[in-house]
Parts: C-alpha cells; structure tokens; sequence
C-alpha cells in the first residue's frame, strides 16, 4: 500500500502559534494530550486544509478565528496557514478538464495542498505553490476519495453522523466513498454549461429572429439595387453616346465660333486703328490761322469803316459850314440906316449859324480839322463882336482872316475825301482778303467734312463689327457654358455611375452629323430622367447596401452554422449527463452491494452476530424556497417534485429487537456507526481516515475489537486516530502528544514505537 499521505503542517493556526509539523509515513499515527491542549485543532486543521467551508464543524464563527489570537507571552498573528504533502508517484491526482475533455494529470511526486487564511478572511488556496481556485482543490482530492462528505474525517462526537443522516444525505456519502462524486460534479458541470448553453441556443435564436426582418428588408433593397445596376448601365453607356457626340459636336462649332469671333475681333482692331490715325491725321493749326486771319480782317474793316464814317459824318458839318461860309450877306448898296439894321441881324444870324455848326464834338474830325474850325470859331466870334459893337458903322464885309479859315477848310475838306477815298479802297481790300480767307476757310472745312465722313464710315463699320463681335462672344461663351456643364455632367457621372471618358469606345458612327444644341439637350434630358430614377433607387452605387446583405447573410448562415453546432453540444451534454447519471446509478448499486458485505460481517464480528444493510429506497427532492422574512424552508411540489434513490441503513442486533437505530445504546451507536464507515472505507478505500476520538464510548472488549478493526483497515488506508483509549495506543506506529505551556501554544512530541522498542532492547 502506497503511504498517499506523508506530512501536515500548521502555522499559526489555532494553538499553533508556531510552525508545527507532523509526519505520517506510518500506516497508524495517534495523537495523544490532555484535554484542551490542542489536539483536535490538528484534525481541523487537516479539514481546512482540504477546503471546509463550515466554520462549525472547525469550532469557528469568523475565518478570524482560525487564526492564532495571542497570549500574555506571545503576540497575536495575522495570519494562518496550513500545508498538506501526499505522494504523487503514480500520478493518481488530476484536474478536471472542461466538460467532454480529458483530465488533465499533475506531474509532481509530490502534491502539496496549502490554504492561508488573514485576518480580514480572506482565504488563498495553492498547489504547489501555484494559486488556484477552492474548486481546483475539491476536484483535486476528489480524486483520491477526499471530498466534502468528511466520510474521512470523523471528529469526536461525529461518529454516528452515517446514522443520523439523511437518505440522501448518506446517499451522497456513499457515493463519495466509491469515488462517484467526481462524476457528480461532472454532471453539475455538464448542467450549467447545458443550462448556459441552452440560453446561448436562445440568444442566438433571438438573433437570428431579430435578423429576419432585416434580411427581408436587405434583399429589396438589393432587388432595388440591382435594379438601380441596371439604370446605371444604361445611364453610364448612353451618357458615354452623349459626351463623344458633345465633345465633337463642340470641338466643331465652338472652333468655328472662336475662329470667326477671333477675326472679327482683329478686323475691329483694325479699324479702330485707322480711325486712331484718321483723327489725330486732321491738323487744325492752319484753320486756327486763317480764323485769326479773318478776325483781324473784321477787326481792321470796323476799324477802316468806323473812321470812314468818322469822316464821312465830319465832311457833312465841313460842307455844311462851308455852304453857310459861302452865303455871307452882301453889303446893300444904300446904307439906310433900316438897311443897315437889317444887314447887321442878317450877318450876325450867319455868325450865330457858323458859330452852331462849329459847336460839333471834336472827336469826329482830325487834329488839323478842328484847329481850323476853332480858328474859324474865334474869327467869328471877333467878327460878330465887332459887329455888335460898331452897330451900323460897322463895315458889313467878312474880314480877310474869316475869309482864310474857310479857304483852309475847303483844304481839308480836300484831304478828306481823299482820305475817305483810300479808306474805301482799304475796305475794298479788306474785303477781297476777307473773302479770300473765308474761301480758304471753306475749303478746310470741306476737306474736314470729308475725313469725317471717312471717320464715321470707319466708326459705323467698328461699330457693325464690334455687335458681331458681342452676339460671337455670347455664342462663344455659350459654348464655354456648355462645355464647363459637359465637364461637370462627367464629374457628377464620374461619382454616380463611375462614368470614365477612357470607358467610351471613339466611334465615328456614333457621331451624329446633324448634331446641334437642341438634338444634344433633348439627349442630356433623356439622361436626366434616367439619372432621377437613379436617385430615385438610393442615388449611391449599393455597395454598402450588397456588403451588409452580404454580411448579414454570412451572419445568419454563421448562427445557423453555430446553433447546429450548440444543438450538437446540448445533445452531446444530454447524453453526456445520461452516461453519467447511468454509470453513477450502475456503480453505486453495485458499490452498496459491496459494501453491506462488509457492513454485514464487521457487525457480526463487533456484537457476535446480527445483521446489518444498506437498503436504497426512493424518496422525495425537496425545493429550497424564501419565506417574506427571508428564511429558507423546503417545500415539495408534488407535481413538480423530482424523485431520487436514498439509502436506509438497518441493523439486527443477537438478543435485541431493534426497530429503530435510535433504540441503540451509545457504544452500540459508535460499534455500527464505525462498522458502517469501515465498510465504506473497504469497498473504495481513501488514501487516509481521521478518527477523532470515536473510541471514546468503548469498553474494555470492544475497544480490542476497535483496535482489530483499526489494524485490519490500516491495510488500506493510512489512519489517524485522535484517542485518550490505550489498546487504540498500542495499535499506532507513531505516537504524537501535544502539550500546552503557560504561552497558551500548542506543542508536539512524538515517539516511533518500532524505535522506542529497538532502543529498550
């Protein structure tokens, strides 16, 4: 028999404040020590080593409380740890692989199973020095028949719990001494990946529901898609037609237009040059001249005239003085006195007449004009005077002098007309030179009115050309225009359809010749309804619509692909669990029937006679449910309720009429209880039992049975006993006592019989 378990260590756990450890290489180690020394904390501490999650059944309330709380001597710790080695040369531990996967074996000759526990209860579990899960560590001792039944491990009153357990209860320690609780957490394993797998089934279902309308909607529009290819194929071939047919149609036309406008626009030019030339050619500086010319011939004439009539109005007054001069009263020849009278008013009438006719303005005569009418003025006014005063002695006769100043105007008056007469001949010529000029004049007018006209001519024809250069210009941008729009027309094709130029094959015959701007609109206008209905359709080419169509399929097909395949895992799962259930159902009923072979003989053995059984009988799962208080109560649903098998234990015992286990005495309770564990331990065996004190109500005779039945199990299974019983002494290889110091720390001696033996001899 392979010793699985090798050594357990405490640190600070409980009394042990200091690290202690305990060797079991032997098939039978007991621990001995007075009451309260801290024995049973060894046992505790190989369930919490083991993964015991009730604090109860390790004396507990709080995870605190495993920890070492401090004496007067020795402070308190923060944490607590303990360590378990088994023997690992076969390789029998092993972990679990996920459902329908293989185990996965621990390579190590040695398991060291170890969990800490600090003081804010948090706990770490590890194996080999690698941090694991607390599952990890039930699956792990599983294996080896270890589990949370604690069929293993019985503590000090325990040893009857087989007896007081329920059908179900002891169903499943039963089943985790055969080693069956490995394929019961297979079976929970399978069921929650079922139960997950089963609403993964209904997510996925729910997806592809979800889906559904999506993809109906998806395939018309892609129905509408294509459809939309289609136009666009039309669009992109007949846009193509209608560009080559453009571009020729413009190429011609606009190159013509240009051509013309381009020639006009130089014949205007032209034109305009001349005209440049034709007004800056007229040379108006001889015109200025003769006009000059002219306005000194005016000036001269009303100068000539003004002086001519000047001495025209003072030749009047001369002649007219000199008819007045001329007509002198004659002396009479008799010289009455009456007569005289009369002679005297006659001349000095004349006198008074001269003397008005001198009176003129001076400025109308020449300087010597009227010096000699002065002097004639004042020989007159001599005269008279003396007439006046010599009254009709006067001699009537003009004086001498008087008679000289009018021979002196006769003079004059000579000289003006003769000076009237070179004016008149000065006027004359005056007059020919002015009408010479005024001719001259004429002609520059005329030679002017001639270049104008010429001018004008040129003006009316830059005019003509420079309205035909506009109505070109407008045609000529009209066609840029059209051009710029056919260059748009290809970018706005370009992002619709994809329309590239290269695209279009040149063909000649596709050129219309009869091409012109209403033939070229009415196509583009065709184009723009298809192009309408194209945008009409969703504009865009599609392909994001097709890519989701696409994708969305794929996706679908993909779930469909996936839920086949969680069918596949459900049914493989389902029957998986059927397997199980079935292998668990065929070991356990062949395990129980191992086990009251033994169970039957070892209680003959223990009461010399008597019978004992395990019987399997149906019983009903009860449902935990929450009350409104929050408390927890079974219920059984009788339409729900879900039968299992359970296990009945019953027992005959020589002389007795046992109805009932409870009518058993208390050592008879421990002497079936115990050969009901050594049964289990016998069919499957684990590879350690703890027996906390179970010896404890045994008499002298039955504790030598006891002490048989520890010797023949120890063939199986390594056993620790926990004892105060001296024939359950003297059956141990090992004997380990714990004391406890004033420290209030647990302390361990131990003695090895076979040595102490060697030595005493």
């Amino acid at each position: 028999m392979i010793h699985r378990l090798k050594t357990l260590s405490l640190s600070g756990f409980k009394s042990f404040a200091k690290t202690t450890a305990l060797d079991f290489s032997v098939p039978v180690t007991a621990i001995v020590g007075p009451n309260g020394s801290g024995k049973s904390n060894v046992v505790e501490g190989m369930r919490f080593v083991l993964g015991e999650q009730s604090l109860k059944s390790m004396r507990g309330s709080s995870g605190s409380d495993m920890i070492f709380g401090g004496s007067r001597t020795v402070s308190k710790m923060n944490r607590a740890s303990v360590a378990i080695t088994f023997d690992n040369h076969d390789r029998i531990f092993q972990l679990s692989g996920d459902v329908g996967e293989q185990d996965i074996s621990l390579d190590f000759d040695e398991i060291i199973l170890k969990r800490e526990v600090f003081s804010d209860g948090t706990n770490v579990y590890s194996i080999n020095d690698s941090q694991v899960r607390l599952k990890d560590i039930q699956d792990l001792v599983s294996r080896v028949h270890v589990g949370a039944s604690g069929h293993h491990i019985i503590s000090q009153g325990e040893a009857d719990r087989i007896l007081h357990a329920s059908p179900r209860d002891r169903r499943m320690m039963i089943e985790e001494a055969l080693g069956l609780r490995i394929h019961r957490m297979k079976i929970k394993d399978a069921e929650r990946k079922l139960e997950k797998t089963k609403a993964h089934m209904q997510e996925i279902e729910g997806l592809r529901r979800e889906l559904a309308p999506h993809i109906r909607f998806l395939k018309k529009q892609v129905e509408k898609v294509e459809q939309t290819a289609l136009l666009r194929q039309e669009y992109k071939k007949q846009f193509g037609i209608y560009a080559l047919r453009a571009r020729a149609w413009y190429t011609q036309s606009a190159e013509q237009t240009r051509q013309e406008y381009e020639r006009i626009v130089v014949e205007r030019k032209t034109i305009e040059e001349s005209m440049a030339r034709a007004k800056t050619s007229v040379d108006e500086s001889p015109l200025r001249a003769l006009e000059q010319e002219l306005r000194t011939y005016d000036d001269l004439r009303r100068t000539y005239t003004a002086e001519r009539d000047t001495l025209g109005r003072a030749l009047g007054r001369v002649e007219a003085l000199l008819d007045v001069a001329r007509s002198i009263p004659a002396p009479t020849a008799k010289k009455t006195s009456q007569d005289v009278m009369l002679q005297q008013e006659e001349t000095l009438t004349w006198c008074d007449h001269i003397l008005s006719l001198c009176s003129f303005s001076p400025d109308i005569t020449t300087g010597e004009m009227l010096s000699r009418i002065e002097s004639l003025r004042k020989d007159i006014l001599l005269f008279k005077e003396k007439i006046q005063q010599g009254g009709n002695t006067v001699n009537q006769e003009i004086p001498p002098r008087v008679m000289h100043d009018v021979t002196a105007l006769q003079q004059e008056k000579q000289d003006i007309e003769e000076k009237i007469k070179n004016l008149e001949i000065q006027i004359q010529n005056l007059d020919t030179n002015q009408q010479s000029t005024r001719n001259q004049i004429t002609q520059f007018h005329e030679e002017g009115r001639k270049k104008e006209h010429v001018f004008y001519e040129l003006a009316t024809q830059a005019h003509t050309l420079k309205s035909k250069e506009e109505t070109l210009r407008f045609h000529v941008d009209a066609y840029d225009r059209f051009y710029q729009r056919l260059v748009d027309d290809e970018e706005e094709s370009r992002v619709l359809v994809g329309y590239h130029p290269a695209d279009v094959v040149s063909d000649e015959s596709l050129v219309g010749v009869d091409d012109n701007e209403d033939s070229l609109a009415k196509m583009r206008h065709e184009l723009e309804r298809i192009k309408i209905r194209i945008e009409d359709a969703g504009g865009g080419s599609g392909d994001d619509i097709i890519k989701e169509y696409n994708e969305t399929i794929e996706r679908d097909q993909f779930l469909e692909k996936e839920l086949g395949d969680i069918w596949g895992t459900i049914v493989s799962l389902e029957d998986l669990i059927k397997n199980l259930v079935q292998r668990i159902e065929h070991d356990f009923t062949a395990g129980v029937k191992k086990i009251n072979d033994h169970f039957g003989e070892l209680v003959s053995v223990m009461f010399g006679g008597g019978t004992g059984s395990l019987v399997l009988a149906d019983i009903t799962k009860r449902k935990t449910t929450k009350t409104e208080d929050g408390d927890e109560i079974d219920v059984v649903d009788e339409e729900e309720a879900e039968k299992e098998i359970g296990v009945i234990l019953k027992v005959t015992l020589p002389r007795k009429n046992i109805k009932s286990l409870d009518m058993l005495s208390g050592g008879e309770r421990s002497l079936v209880s115990i050969a009901a564990l050594f049964a289990l331990s016998q069919v499957n065996p684990p590879p350690f039992l703890v027996l906390d004190e179970t010896d404890a109500a045994l008499d002298e005779a039955n504790s030598r049975r006891y002490g048989d039945m520890l010797e023949k199990l120890s063939t199986v299974s390594q056993l620790v006993v926990v004892t105060h019983n001296r024939e359950t002494m003297s059956r141990a290889n090992i004997l380990y006592g714990v004391t406890m110091s004033n420290d209030g720390v647990s302390q361990l001696l131990s003695v090895k019989f076979d040595e102490a033996v060697a030595v005493a001899k």
